[in-house]
């Protein structure tokens, strides 16, 4: 692991990265805070997150054009472009209810660009780092993530209470800059993050479309022909319509405790449990069997804090929430990066990830629904049994259980019926 700490890659990829994520999570704990205390409103909240998750759904047709141009220039001006709608949401008089329908417009459009940053950023990373060290930067970059997501969600509530919203909003822009600049300063060194691919200039405009829709399509046959992704994808988009649903819930709970600062602390303790399952997933073999277990050991844990009625068990069962889940994470990450050829990893993560995102504006709009007639408890109830069906079926689905690292390694350099 300390050998990737030796390439300035990796270093600079690190860097920009952090930026990247601390400027996104001040400007989503901002951005949900502020439609909580201006409309009072679950249901709004969950507009609102509707319109961040549906814009996601944008980030399968860009699969081909990241694994053909540079991912570090698409990283880059993704950002910038995230950073220019931030800002004009900050010039919205956003005191007034009557702009909060400019606001989901702008944060639409921002989060198309997040849809295009987050397939390159894995492309670029995986143009860098040996397959045989895929696990161990994981494991680093999972750890980062969620230790500058704590940092930023500790900071927003912070800044949101001693600021107010429009200078945090312009703080997190900051952030997204600098993260823009270091990944664009990664082109001096572009030897490691190169693309395979070159587009021909002679081609006519009828031919570069049909091009791109060959291209578009190997992401969807590469899933199609893949029997783990075809036996996870849909338990995975279960699991993240219940996540849908936890998030636009959250804002309520900390908003009965009268404190910004409640609410991110959830998300710190979330965070710091997914730091200690990155490190923990180290331990764990690569394997399907892992994967189901931590997705029954995030259902209990789920189930539980809903019964707990005091604050410092919330955040201790909330903690052991994120353990599963960085467990979770690392794991499927590294078995999918590992099988997939790197020529068409772009496509495939894409449309991977888009396919998942689906499920998120579904999520919301039914998490505004059951907030109407249920509370907070009995929605993270249901949703804790959802979790649990799903680990349990897959553990007990023979082909997921045994799949493993080694096997998903024989799957690399298998690319069925691929145009690239």
């Amino acid at each position: 692991m300390n050998t990737l700490f030796k390439n300035k890659l990796f270093l600079l990829f690190l860097c920009s990265r952090s930026s990247a994520n601390i400027g996104d999570s001040i400007y989503f704990i901002t951005l949900l805070w502020t439609v909580q205390i201006l409309t009072d409103s679950t249901t709004i909240i969950g507009i609102v997150y509707t319109a961040i998750t549906l814009a996601s759904l944008s980030g399968v047709l860009f699969g081909p054009l990241i694994d053909k141009y540079n991912p570090a220039v698409i990283a880059g001006f993704s950002l910038f472009g995230q950073a220019a709608l931030i800002t004009l949401i900050t010039l919205l008089s956003i005191n007034n209810n009557n702009s909060l329908i400019f606001v989901v417009i702008f944060v639409f459009i921002a989060s198309i660009f997040s849809s295009i940053f987050y397939p390159a950023d894995n492309t670029l990373y995986l143009k860098i780092v040996d397959v045989e060290k895929y696990k161990n930067g994981n494991s680093i970059i999972s750890s980062t993530d969620q230790t500058v997501n704590l940092i930023g969600f500790l900071v927003g509530g912070s800044i949101i209470g001693l600021l107010g919203s429009i200078k945090t909003f312009v703080i997190s822009g900051g952030f997204l800059i600098l993260g823009g600049i270091i990944y664009l300063l990664m082109l001096s060194k572009n030897q490691g993050i190169k693309t395979h691919n070159k587009i021909s200039n002679k081609q006519s405009f009828k031919e570069s479309i049909n091009t791109y829709t060959l291209d578009l399509k190997d992401g969807f046959r590469y899933i199609k022909t893949n029997l783990f992704l075809k036996i996870i994808l849909p338990f995975g988009i279960i699991s993240n319509i219940a996540m849908a649903i936890i998030i636009i819930i959250l804002p309520s709970i900390g908003a009965k405790f009268g404190s910004s600062l409640y609410y991110s602390g959830i998300y710190v303790a979330f965070f710091i449990g997914f730091i200690v399952g990155a490190i923990l997933s180290n331990i764990f073999k690569t394997s399907g069997l892992v994967l189901a277990i931590s997705w029954i050991g995030n259902a209990v844990s789920l189930f539980l804090f809903s019964l707990a009625n005091k604050w410092w068990l919330s955040f201790l069962l909330i903690l052991l929430f994120g353990v599963f889940s960085g467990v979770l994470n690392i794991t499927q990450n590294t078995l999918i990066q590992t099988m997939t050829p790197k020529n068409i990893i772009g496509r495939v993560m894409s449309t991977y990830t888009t396919l998942n995102n689906v499920a998120a504006p579904v999520g919301s709009l039914i998490g505004a629904t059951l907030a109407i007639p249920f509370n907070s408890n009995v929605i993270f109830t249901l949703l804790s049994l959802a979790l649990f069906v799903c680990g349990a079926s897959l553990l007990l689905i023979k082909p997921f259980r045994e799949f493993d690292l080694e096997k998903a390694i024989l799957l690399h350099n298998h690319v069925p019926n691929s145009k690239s």
